[in-house]
């Protein structure tokens, strides 16, 4: 049985983005056996999307954004550690980390946080402790992080 189906979800077709852009070409929609179809051709479905910086599976499960956001993180402590090895003080190298690696992991956190996997919020974890290693003062950890920017 589908998720939308167990949380008695339907599509509103009026009001979705296929609709609208079917009604711009002259198209007209219409949904059977759960599939939409334009005159001409079904409606591509997909696994996942990426919108807004946010990637949505269609089982909406969140490992997938958070293996995206902890590569992206992770690339940016190559910078951190360019930045420790040149010098600067731990107050510098916290902005640095705030500015650039927090705001990733914290990206739309209000939408996912909630929902991620216990391995994901390991996954995520790990970054900020690495991070933490490389500054060499404590940093907040990240649930406190994602309650303050929601």
């Amino acid at each position: 049985m589908s998720i939308s189906r167990v949380n008695f979800l339907q599509l509103n077709e009026e009001s979705s983005e296929v609709h609208r852009r079917a009604a711009l070409l002259g198209h007209e929609i219409c949904v059977a056996n759960g599939t939409m179809l334009t005159k001409r051709e079904a409606v591509e479905r997909v696994n996942n999307i990426k919108f807004l910086g946010i990637h949505i599976t269609s089982d909406l499960t969140w490992s997938m954004n958070t293996a995206h956001l902890v590569k992206k993180a992770q690339q940016r402590l190559f910078f951190l550690r360019k930045l420790k090895r040149a010098g600067l003080s731990p107050q510098l190298l916290t902005n640095f980390y705030r500015a650039t690696i927090e705001s990733i992991l914290c990206l739309s956190a209000a939408v996912w946080y909630g929902s991620c996997t216990a391995q994901d919020r390991k996954d995520l974890a790990r970054v900020v402790k690495t991070a933490q290693g490389i500054v060499g003062s404590p940093l907040p950890d990240l649930e406190k992080a994602v309650i303050c920017s929601s």
